[in-house]
């Protein structure tokens, strides 16, 4: 009885980790999107898929938010590559945003 248990809860977990990480690798910004708003999902995603103990690297996490962002963001692409870590690189694509919202308000 505990094997199928077992057998049925780690089938449970297993399907919902894949859709977990399916829907954070399909994360994406509109063009005209809000930065602030793309960066809270991706933080709860990637809180959420460690919490399954499933381990992306840096490179990994950095790539997929790299490749979710749209046009909008072609020229600041380069300065994101250039963060050392997924941490730094959200925190400088907020900046980012907020200077841009900032200058628009001018």
């Amino acid at each position: 009885m505990l094997q199928a248990l077992q057998k049925t809860h780690r089938h449970v977990c297993d399907t919902t980790v894949g859709a977990l990480k399916r829907q954070y690798m399909s994360l994406s910004i509109d063009a005209g999107g809000d930065m602030l708003e793309h960066i809270r999902p991706t933080r709860l995603m990637l809180v959420e898929l460690e919490c399954y103990k499933v381990s992306l690297s840096d490179a990994e996490k950095k790539n997929n938010f790299l490749q979710s962002l749209g046009p909008d963001w072609n020229g600041y692409i380069g300065a994101l590559e250039a963060c050392g870590s997924m941490e730094e690189l959200l925190i400088k694509a907020a900046a980012g945003a907020r200077r841009r919202s900032t200058q628009a308000q001018r």
